[in-house]
């Protein structure tokens, strides 16, 4: 499912609007230096210093296409929301979502990324 459009900026920030049923969220991604296994971009209420998540960049398993793999969590939502920003065909990048399948590893906690795009 697609939740929105971002632009990518000449500094390599990432702008755009995620919409669901009940939410709307500017965001801006913002790129930050790496540190290890660390986040690649820092994610902003756009025009604040407002973080509400993170992303790192990734590529999936099956497709092997780029993406960046994105937790945003604020007071508004149930829980963190992971999704993924994609670069199309077209070069445009689209936020999507999709349900997590449920995964049980050998501890019997639920695994939570982003699906394979």
């Amino acid at each position: 499912m697609n939740l929105g459009t971002f632009t990518k900026n000449e500094d390599g920030t990432f702008i755009g609007t995620a919409t669901t049923l009940v939410n709307s969220f500017e965001l801006e991604y913002r790129p930050i230096e790496k540190v290890g296994n660390g986040a690649d971009f820092r994610v902003y209420r756009k025009g604040s210093d407002i973080e509400v998540g993170f992303a790192r960049a990734e590529i999936g398993q099956i497709s092997g296409k780029a993406y960046l793999n994105t937790l945003v969590d604020t007071p508004e939502l149930a829980k963190g929301i992971w999704m993924a920003l994609v670069r199309e065909e077209d070069d445009s990048y689209v936020l999507k979502w999709s349900r997590p399948k449920r995964k049980t590893g050998n501890n019997g906690q639920n695994g939570q990324t982003a699906a394979d795009f």
